[in-house]
């Protein structure tokens, strides 16, 4: 398990670029209290056994553009060759205000090919105005 925590995680409270895990699970977790990203992922992701877990959590405080729970760096290519992929983004919004809400996402995957024998995407914006999973 690999957790990161940011206060304010421009660049994610976790921030990963590619990387090869081999574990019975495998869990990635990243969380950003106070608007942002909550987990930024990209390069090439290889799990060789077992399953893997990624989540990101973002916390909306403010009229802040572009929130997002799980995001994509550049090209994202993740890869679990015999089991589980699940991958899940929510943004908390607190802030209730619709300036910039439009720009806040659970998931925001562009560029990235997933590959696994199941795979789950959860996207969520809890709370606030105008904001897509």
């Amino acid at each position: 398990t690999i957790t990161g925590y940011a206060m304010d995680g421009t660049n994610g409270g976790l921030n990963l670029n590619g990387g090869t895990f081999n574990a019975t699970s495998t869990v990635l977790n990243g969380t950003s209290q106070n608007n942002n990203l909550g987990a930024k992922v990209g390069g090439v992701i290889t799990v060789s056994q077992g399953n893997l877990s990624l989540s990101g959590t973002a916390n909306r405080v403010n009229a802040a553009p572009d929130v997002t729970g799980v995001v994509s760096d550049g090209t994202l290519s993740i890869t679990v060759s015999s089991g589980t992929l699940n991958v899940t983004g929510k943004v908390n919004d607190t802030a209730n205000n619709p300036t910039n809400a439009g720009t806040t996402r659970g998931l925001n995957l562009v560029n990235t090919t997933l590959n696994a024998t199941e795979v789950s995407l959860s996207g969520e914006v809890a709370g606030g105005r105008d904001g897509t999973g």
